[in-house]
């Protein structure tokens, strides 16, 4: 690993929950020591729903596709520590990518007022009739912006590895 890398891997997770969220089959949940606040690089791909770990591990994503792929890995020869059976081999992950799938972007304009975005600084303000719906394209914006900024970020770190200096 790179100082980038290691400066990341060194940051902890806290400990983030809610009662209705729960551990079932295909969520993401964040490993951790028995410090709560402890989560670091590790983490597991539930097979099945696993309400012990309820209200103790960070559930951080789900998986939406694929499912059928993450059920190969239960071919997988494991070892078990404490109440984690994980594969006996490391497993890499060699491409990712992230949506927010609670909010699906939508910008429709049929029945609002007219919309002028504006450039204030690094972001934008957005002007309208409707306050709701302006915060909505605000919001929207706003997730475009994080999303952009990943994928040029990601572009130059390919860039970096990949390209002479």
């Amino acid at each position: 690993m790179d100082a980038q890398q290691k400066a990341e891997g060194d940051k902890a997770v806290p400990l983030e929950v809610r009662a209705d969220v729960k551990h079932t089959e295909g969520v993401v949940s964040m490993g951790r020591f028995d410090d709560p606040n402890s989560g670091k690089s590790s983490f597991s791909f539930l097979l099945g729903a696993a309400p012990h770990l309820d209200m103790k591990y960070t559930i951080f994503g789900k998986v939406t596709q694929g499912m059928e792929v993450l059920h190969k890995l239960e071919g997988l020869e494991t070892i078990k520590q404490g109440i984690f059976v994980m594969p006996k081999e490391r497993v890499a992950i060699h491409s990712t990518y992230w949506y927010l799938a609670s909010k699906p972007l939508t910008l429709g304009m049929l029945g609002f007022p007219a919309i002028t975005a504006s450039a204030a600084g690094s972001g934008s303000t957005v002007h309208a009739g409707n306050g709701s719906y302006c915060s909505q394209l605000q919001d929207d914006m706003d997730h475009l912006r994080s999303r952009f900024n990943w994928q040029a970020e990601e572009l130059q770190r390919v860039r970096a590895k990949c390209l002479p200096s």
